[in-house]
């Protein structure tokens, strides 16, 4: 299970990063700052797999924090993307009806 989390880490991590630089590209503000941004997910992930390694110098229970820390950089990104979807959609939704409203001379 723990490997799936860990490969879904990585996968999110692209995808959030896709998701706002494609509704940058057609021109939407995409004004949202998600839960768990770039710099969060990796100050968490490295600094989990740096402690991760004092188990062997008797640290108890360390070698917890790196699946808790997985966990953590997981659920946040899940939200993080579920954030810049939905703004991405509202943002193309308002985009959509202005032209709209604007009339078909604008188009």
């Amino acid at each position: 299970i723990l490997c799936a989390v860990a490969i879904f880490c990585l996968a999110s991590g692209q995808v959030v990063s896709y998701t706002k630089a494609r509704g940058e590209s057609i021109g939407l503000p995409v004004a949202v700052n998600g839960l768990v941004e770039r710099a969060e997910r990796l100050v968490i992930s490295l600094v989990a797999a740096g402690l991760a390694g004092l188990h062997k110098f008797g640290v108890p229970h360390i070698d917890i924090l790196l699946p808790i820390a997985l966990w953590i950089v997981a659920v946040g990104s899940l939200v993080t993307l579920i954030q810049r979807v939905v703004t991405v959609r509202r943002e193309s939704a308002e985009a959509d009806a202005a032209s709209a409203a604007n009339g078909p001379a604008d188009r």
